[in-house]
């Protein structure tokens, strides 16, 4: 009788045992494809990030050439409207706000450049660089939003489909940013593999 039971219990431990491994191994599986899955969409994320520096770099190829074109700083600006500011200030005002506007292609592509390089070679500050690019990518869309209803009676419909659908795309990639790039483990090595020596 002992020897019958014992025989079952044996029975019993090795089916527990074998549907806690199959458990473990649907597991390990699961996690395997999840991680492969963050790894690609990190390498498409790396991928736009060094297209979107591109365009803003040769962009701003161009409109830091402004910068070396002469011109009065205290230049007369007409109001179309009564204000209580100075003609000057005003002048001043303009002259700061164009000149931020010329720098900031360059600015956007030296943050898009550096999540790029950052990630792309698993960098420890990759991650920071990759979530700070994703937070900017959020706020550029914003306006793509807004625009069409300024302008909703002024152009084609068929333009301010495209506006929308490049503020949805821009915010798309944006939130799959911040979420591949949210983890801490998110940059434990690159997205592109070093070549063999």
């Amino acid at each position: 009788m002992a020897e019958a039971d014992l025989q079952v219990w044996t029975t019993v431990c090795i089916l527990t045992g074998s549907r806690k491994a199959s458990g473990k191994a649907a597991a390990n599986s699961f996690s395997d494809r999840h991680g492969h899955n963050m790894l690609k969409l990190r390498k498409f994320l790396c991928g736009c990030f060094g297209y979107i520096a591109a365009i803003y770099l040769f962009a701003a190829f161009f409109t830091i050439q402004s910068f070396f074109h002469p011109h009065s700083p205290y230049r007369s600006v007409p109001l179309t409207h009564d204000t209580t500011l100075p003609s000057p200030l005003i002048s001043i005002i303009l002259l700061a706000l164009s000149k931020i506007i010329r720098v900031m292609p360059l600015v956007l592509g030296a943050l898009y450049g550096a999540a790029w390089w950052t990630v792309k070679r698993g960098k420890v500050s990759g991650r920071g660089w990759a979530i700070a690019a994703s937070l900017v990518m959020v706020l550029q869309s914003i306006p793509f939003f807004i625009l069409p209803f300024l302008v909703w009676d002024r152009i084609p419909h068929g333009h301010v489909k495209g506006i929308l659908i490049l503020g949805l795309s821009m915010l798309a990639i944006g939130i799959a940013g911040l979420v591949a790039f949210g983890r801490h483990d998110a940059i434990a090595q690159p997205v592109i593999a070093a070549k063999p020596p």
